[in-house]
């Protein structure tokens, strides 16, 4: 259910952003792409963040990118600080990390919020002794505030620490509260591994037009601009229902380029290609969550064999 459809509502949610400590432990491209825009739009006080780094190196560079932000390479100390706990280190790091934080050095009242890829939220119950969690996969767009933020949380997470959780990823852009764990590893497969699928395309695409003939810059430029209005078209499109199908047909005339051109595209089995390419990402989010190769497919996949829910009741 939604919970912040109301303004007033929304507002209470930043007015309790400002109140609310937050730690960043594990600080590195991702966590700064959190942390950035939540400092640069005023949503959170600097001094109410405390950031990690293992590295002195990173410490350094964390310090140059948030010079207001306390950074440390002290785990102990972010996990006792903050209220909203962010994990941003590599899922590889998950037993070193709880070895130092997991004894009883997080308040247990506090919100455990994970975009490490492939860990349920079990495993990181089970490692950090800990209930009120959430796990997110962000994409890299969440940089510019043009992210995609699928979600979703663990029973025992309070309405008022959705709501803060909500508040802070609509920040980075869409924010979308998901029923099931399970339609997070899928998320991971369409908006988390997905602007590399465009940005593939678009290379491909400026590579064909420099293979026509034109001058680089110009083919980027045809690409960057072709690709913002149909998704800018597209998303205005989907207000009233349309479906991609009937934004396709709209450009296609019989017998020309288009046609021509999308004649080749299903001839080389584009869309089935497509298909395996959200698969794979799929398949291996579940081989890296249970440390084994597996061999999750179209027709041998059985729902049964998804991460084990968090809960009886997560569902």
């Amino acid at each position: 259910p939604r919970y912040l459809d109301t303004h007033s509502t929304m507002a209470a949610a930043k007015e309790l952003l400002r109140h609310t400590k937050f730690s960043f432990i594990g600080t590195g491209m991702m966590a700064s792409h959190f942390l950035e825009p939540l400092l640069s739009s005023g949503l959170v006080d600097p001094k109410n963040v405390v950031a990690t780094n293992n590295m002195p190196e990173g410490v350094e560079w964390v310090k140059r990118q948030f010079p207001d932000v306390h950074v440390t390479m002290d785990n102990v100390e972010a996990a006792k600080f903050g209220d909203v706990l962010f994990l941003g280190f590599k899922p590889a790091d998950l037993s070193d990390v709880a070895r130092e934080i997991g004894n009883n050095m997080i308040n247990p009242e506090a919100l455990l919020v994970s975009f490490m890829a492939a860990v349920p939220m079990l495993t990181i119950h089970r490692a950090l002794n800990h209930n009120r969690i959430c796990r997110c996969m962000p994409n890299t767009p969440v940089k510019i505030q043009k992210g995609m933020v699928p979600w979703v949380v663990s029973p025992e997470v309070t309405q008022a620490q959705q709501d803060i959780a909500r508040t802070v990823f609509g920040n980075l852009g869409t924010e979308l509260q998901l029923p099931k764990e399970q339609y997070v590893d899928m998320s991971t497969a369409i908006s988390g591994s997905g602007p590399a699928y465009f940005f593939m395309m678009m290379e491909a695409l400026a590579d064909a037009g420099v293979h026509l003939g034109l001058p680089r810059h110009h083919a980027e430029k045809m690409v960057l601009t072709t690709m913002e209005g149909a998704v800018d078209y597209a998303v205005e499109a989907r207000k009233n229902g349309t479906p991609f199908a009937s934004l396709k047909a709209a450009v296609t005339s019989p017998g020309g380029t288009t046609a021509s051109a999308l004649y080749q595209a299903e001839k080389h089995g584009l869309r089935a290609t497509m298909s395996d390419v959200v698969w794979a990402a799929y398949r291996r989010s579940l081989e890296m969550a249970r440390g084994t190769d597996t061999v999750y497919g179209p027709g041998v996949f059985e729902p049964a064999t998804m991460s084990e829910p968090y809960t009886e009741d997560c569902d």
